[in-house]
């Protein structure tokens, strides 16, 4: 049997990343820009699990989803 697709993860719109350096990601919102790194909580993200590379672009992955630079 062919190998299953793996679902595409959500992209949070709440949230844009701005920049990442060090292993900590700023990220826009509306109460602002946040730093956060894997551990932190963003309300309505979830737990922050990790900053990394994908698809040459940097992406903060939270238990709900993905948080992506502005296109």
């Amino acid at each position: 049997p062919p190998p299953e697709a793996k679902p595409k993860p959500t992209i949070l719109d709440d949230y844009v990343l701005r920049r990442v350096f060090d292993g900590v990601a700023l990220v826009e919102g509306r109460r602002g820009i946040i730093e956060v790194e894997p551990g932190a909580t963003l309300p309505g993200a979830g737990r922050v699990e990790e900053i990394r590379r994908q698809d040459g672009r940097w992406v903060v992955v939270t238990q709900k989803g993905l948080i992506v630079p502005s296109r």
